[in-house]
């Protein structure tokens, strides 16, 4: 079988291992009565020839239902990391027996829409606060800066070290 059709999911892309891995999200049919998906996790091997869906059913205690979650792959220790509200991570541990467990972060939380991005130069989880979507964040060549870019055409650049906003357009 395959995942429903949805939207607001979030879908990483495992190097190490050739898979794309899908999380929660909005499904677009009667299936779902308020549309959430109830945190379901599909990965889909890319690399060895047809490609075919697979549903991975983890130990542990689910994040609770979000609609467009931000999430990373951790390929140093094969998780999947899902930040979500109140500064509250989730991971996902894919090694053999695939389990969810909380991480509690030190440090103030982002109070407002979510994305994230790893960064393996320092081998972390930045995670960046917007007023609006975020759709792409890239690092600067030497990895002290990060640009993300989102609604309404915005660009924002911060000092990847203190989090703090150097310039918005």
């Amino acid at each position: 079988s395959a995942p429903q059709a949805r939207a607001k999911h979030a879908a990483v892309y495992d190097s190490q291992h050739d898979r794309m891995i899908v999380f929660g999200g909005r499904c677009f049919d009667a299936c779902c009565s308020d549309g959430a998906v109830p945190n379901d996790v599909w990965m889909l091997p890319l690399g060895s020839g047809t490609a075919q869906w697979a549903e991975v059913r983890p130990s542990g205690v689910a994040p609770p239902v979000s609609l467009g979650p931000a999430a990373i792959h951790d390929p140093v220790r094969d998780r999947l990391l899902v930040p979500g509200a109140s500064g509250h991570v989730w991971q996902l541990a894919l090694a053999s027996a695939p389990a969810w467990s909380e991480i509690v972060p030190a440090g103030i939380p982002p109070t407002s829409a979510l994305a994230a991005i790893y960064d393996s130069a320092h081998d972390r989880l930045l995670v960046v606060a917007s007023t609006g979507r975020v759709y792409h964040a890239a690092f600067s060549p030497d990895g002290s800066r990060l640009v993300t870019t989102g609604e309404k055409g915005s660009v924002i650049l911060w000092d990847a070290t203190t989090g703090e906003l150097q310039l918005a357009l």
